[in-house]
């Protein structure tokens, strides 16, 4: 999906970024900071967009400003910012409310969908409604770029239809439903039941995730998605996918995981202040571990939930969060703090 304007906004907090980049360079850190909070602001409030993609993009900004705190905390004579980065919000984009809108995202798509329980539909109805759907789905499968004729349309809608009704079928009646019910309904209503029955039940296996921290989710996510996968590889040697409503749903868990990656990045950076406020109270010494340091509290990784791993190694204070299982090493992220003498 493309909203109008979004692209604007990032735009604007590359300049912020920028700006807050040449004030560290100058050595003008409160001026720095203040361009930091404007940025930290922006991102904030973009999040507030209902959809996915304003959470993404909220995500992004505040992970631009984060790249600008990490060379200053690295500037000679910046003032520690464990307390300031401690007060951020907590998740810094709270994903809750674009998580929940894409969770309603195919009604709101499709409102004639809502016709599907409540009333038998015509057969020219029911045709009417699946070709609406169908035409949707090829325009996100094409991005747009490959048009289809009326009559294409009508053609793939009767196709699908007659492949897809004897499955749709059979999984209406294991739900419950009668068989004068089912028969009374023409075949498009069926299938686009059985559509929307088999969304939903892999919909909601996943979302109930979402109302948990994501160390606590992690493992249910991971075996909801990969019963997700699996549901679309059964359906992966027909020429059109039996059920694309289901892809839309990988995007979901992954972007639960960007947001906590945001707040794993914080972490670490609290992380590396507090090593800073350490060595400024202790003649530029290192702590042996984190929860020695009386001067604040240690992080906790939000991947893992569990303190953040530190030690000392060659003179130096090891930082790091490894990526979860099964996902790229690169998810993870180290940190070497060195103190300058």
């Amino acid at each position: 999906m493309v909203l109008p304007g979004l692209s604007d906004f990032r735009d604007l907090a590359k300049l912020v970024a920028v700006k807050a980049r040449g004030q560290i360079g100058r050595g003008q850190f409160d001026e720095a900071i203040k361009t930091l909070q404007v940025g930290f602001a922006l991102g904030g409030h973009v999040a507030e967009g209902e959809t996915l993609i304003h959470g993404l993009l909220g995500i992004s900004i505040h992970a631009l400003m984060l790249k600008q705190v990490e060379e200053l905390v690295q500037a000679e004579g910046c003032p520690n910012l464990y307390w300031a980065l401690t007060r951020l919000p907590r998740p810094p984009v709270d994903m809750r409310q674009s998580l929940e809108t894409e969770r309603s995202m195919v009604g709101l798509w499709w409102p004639e969908l809502r016709e599907l329980k409540t009333t038998v539909m015509t057969p020219a109805r029911a045709r009417e409604v699946c070709k609406k759907v169908l035409g949707g789905i090829w325009e996100g499968l094409t991005g747009g770029n490959a048009r289809i004729t009326g009559q294409q349309l009508d053609l793939m809608a009767a196709g699908i239809t007659l492949t897809m009704y004897p499955h749709a079928k059979e999984a209406l009646l294991k739900e419950g439903r009668s068989a004068g019910e089912v028969e009374a309904m023409p075949a498009g209503q069926v299938v686009l039941l059985a559509m929307m029955g088999e969304y939903a039940t892999v919909r909601d296996d996943m979302c109930k995730w979402f109302s948990v921290p994501y160390a606590e989710a992690r493992g249910g996510l991971a075996r909801a998605e990969a019963r997700l996968v699996e549901q679309r590889k059964r359906s992966g040697d027909m020429p059109f996918p039996r059920n694309w409503l289901l892809d839309s749903l990988l995007a979901l868990g992954r972007a639960y995981c960007i947001s906590a990656r945001l707040e794993r990045d914080v972490a670490m950076l609290r992380g590396v202040e507090l090593v800073r406020l350490y060595a400024a109270r202790h003649g530029g010494a290192l702590p042996a571990t984190l929860a020695e340091v009386s001067e604040g509290a240690a992080p906790v990784d939000p991947l893992w939930g569990r303190a953040l791993s530190y030690r000392v190694e060659g003179g130096k204070g090891i930082i790091e969060s490894l990526a979860p299982e099964g996902q790229p090493a690169e998810n993870g992220l180290i940190y070497e703090v060195s103190i300058r003498r």
